[in-house]
């Protein structure tokens, strides 16, 4: 099973609060690796994931809100370099995974990922 990161961040670790079985308790929700894929088609990336795991990167900022900003994709730890997030699919069911493409970035002299 393989760990996917985006800048830095292992998506299996990322933790969301939930709402308390009962007063004084925290609980907290983490996906598993396997809820959790990531598939090379040519250039791109798709990433498949829970929606509340991909509303959590967004919140969190690990997603960012402009689509010109690159993120670092990373597999067990392997950099597969810079991305842009060039489309978001939403499921058709809750217990279906959100697709994101990932687009690779290009490096040109004097420029960081355009």
């Amino acid at each position: 099973m393989q760990g996917v990161s985006i800048n830095g961040h292992r998506l299996q670790q990322i933790s969301m609060a939930m709402l308390p079985y009962s007063t004084g308790t925290m609980s907290l929700l983490r996906y598993p690796k396997h809820r959790i894929q990531l598939e090379h088609h040519g250039a791109d990336l798709l990433l498949m994931l829970p929606a509340f795991l991909a509303l959590e990167l967004y919140q969190q900022g690990i997603l960012p809100q402009n689509p010109a900003e690159p993120v670092e994709m990373a597999v067990s730890g392997k950099r597969l370099g810079a991305f842009y997030i060039a489309e978001v699919r939403y499921p058709n069911w809750d217990h279906e995974a959100v697709r994101i493409i990932l687009r690779a970035a290009r490096r040109q002299a004097g420029h960081d990922y355009r």
